[in-house]
């Protein structure tokens, strides 16, 4: 589902309530490693840039790229450096500008030239943590983030370095340091935050339960497992997947826009799970406006006859409106199996490795291709839109392919404007555009795409925002889609 996270999915409570006393007057340096980007930018935005030392205008470069204006931070970074020796501070700000950019090949290179020059630079060692996570490169996060602790001993409690820990722990699938991340935070904010306090522990205790069961994993007594998509003609996402406990029907969504990886919005369905509950959260989801409160949840299984998934952390929020999912569930968050949704079949398969893939590598040429996989929140992988090249996000739950407001400027291309109105009544304007997409092998096009600013879908800590999104109405019927987190690869077939 599109949707804009005011918080770190697991680390279960917004900026706001991780984050709380940062004050107006900023210590510069402080506020970004409390990850107030915003404040540094907002502070930079009213002073005259000539004035500022260089130290000072690369802070500000890295918080625009963190705040989602990587163009902008892009442009300033050339203005910068021109005239300028390769320097160990200026290379590290222009991999985490392309990392931001989702250009993950000039990132490598720019913090790499970064550490050969200056191996103890905190900014270049922070942005290699970061592009390890993008580049599913978990256990190097994990090396690069302890190297980070032993250089900032100033910094090691400040929230910034507390959520990309937790970020690291979660994708290495780590519960016992989860854990102990939580519950060391909750002893510094003890004396000073009581509510905030006790979220953290309460988040250490469901970390804690996890400790007993594998995350995100699918165990069965089969080489593949197979879950019907749901029909309903109204839908045109299709891929979603009914769960039935005691008589009731419960429509789980597979959303690999889920950044939490299972989202529960039904009470029946928590209840019916005895999902463990954790410390509150605020988050905003799909399009309805505004912060919503919730708490994050452990689900220690979910079962579909002979398959169980089991440990599946993530969240509570209750449905904003009616017609709102009961779950939504992210496939891609399971990494023991090969994971496809075949919208052609209309099903769910979760595959042992060498089950699947091999059927698709003796297919035509013409008819199979092949993507790396960046992301483990979420799946990004490489595009052509107009001869550029962009990262597009893989989002079924979505609707169909769209794209962002500032790649298409950056493009040239003709913008008519649109309006539309929410469930709520709420009117929103937008774009359309003719667009053509190139992934892999394969071309989509659309006389009229939409064109959104796609700030909700922005990683609030890198500031990475995809170019393209790529719904299932453009995979319906026709593809098949698979996951191989043993490769890395996305792989696409079209029937």
């Amino acid at each position: 589902m599109i949707g804009r996270s005011a918080w770190l999915p697991l680390a279960g409570l917004t900026f706001l309530v991780l984050n709380p006393g940062i004050g107006e007057t900023p210590n510069l340096e402080k506020s970004f490693w409390q990850a107030d980007f915003a404040s540094v930018t907002a502070h930079f935005e009213k002073q005259d840039e000539k004035t500022l030392s260089l130290k000072d205008r690369l802070l500000w470069i890295e918080c625009l790229a963190r705040t989602g204006r990587s163009d902008l931070a892009w442009e300033k970074l050339q203005g910068l450096s021109a005239g300028l020796p390769p320097s160990s501070s200026i290379l590290a700000a222009e991999g985490s500008v392309y990392l931001a950019q989702g250009r993950q090949e000039q990132a490598e290179r720019a913090i790499a030239r970064a550490l050969s020059l200056e191996p103890v630079s905190e900014k270049a060692v922070l942005a290699r943590v970061l592009l390890s996570l993008f580049s599913r490169d978990f256990a190097g996060a994990e090396r690069w983030h302890r190297q980070l602790l032993v250089m900032i001993p100033e910094f090691r409690e400040s929230l910034l370095v507390f959520l990309i820990g937790l970020e690291v722990c979660s994708a290495r699938r780590d519960p016992q340091t989860l854990r102990r991340l939580y519950e060391d935070r909750a002893s510094q904010w003890k004396g000073r935050d009581k509510k905030y306090a006790a979220s953290l522990r309460a988040n250490a205790g469901l970390y804690q339960e996890a400790l007993k069961m594998p995350l995100f994993s699918a165990a069965g007594p089969v080489a593949m497992s197979v879950i019907p998509f749901a029909r309903n003609p109204e839908d045109s996402r299709s891929n979603v997947i009914i769960y039935e406990a005691e008589g009731l029907k419960y429509r789980l969504l597979l959303d690999t826009g889920n950044s939490a990886g299972w989202t529960i919005h039904h009470p029946g369905l928590l209840g019916q799970l005895k999902s463990q509950r954790g410390g509150r959260i605020f988050s905003e989801i799909g399009t309805h406006p505004g912060l919503l409160e919730g708490f994050l949840i452990l689900t220690k299984k979910l079962e579909y006859e002979a398959l169980r998934l089991t440990g599946l952390p993530g969240l509570y929020v209750p449905k904003p409106q009616p017609e709102f999912y009961d779950a939504n569930l992210n496939p891609s968050f399971v990494r023991n199996r090969v994971v496809t949704l075949d919208y052609v079949e209309r099903q769910l398969r979760l595959s042992l490795p060498g089950v699947s893939r091999p059927n698709l590598a003796q297919k035509t040429a013409a008819g199979t291709g092949e993507t790396p996989w960046f992301g483990y929140r979420r799946v990004y992988v490489p595009v052509k839109v107009g001869g550029m090249e962009g990262l597009a996000l893989i989002e079924t739950g979505a609707k169909d392919i769209s794209l962002r407001l500032e790649f298409a400027r950056r493009l040239g291309w003709p913008l008519a404007a649109r309006t539309k109105y929410l469930a709520s009544g709420e009117a929103v304007s937008y774009h359309v555009t003719p667009l053509e997409v190139t992934l892999g092998r394969f071309i989509f096009k659309r006389d009229a795409a939409e064109v959104w600013p796609f700030q909700q879908l922005m990683d609030p800590l890198s500031g990475l925002i995809p170019d393209v999104v790529i719904g299932p109405e453009a995979l319906a019927g026709s593809f098949i889609l698979t996951f191989d987190p043993f490769e890395n690869l996305v792989l696409l077939e079209k029937r």
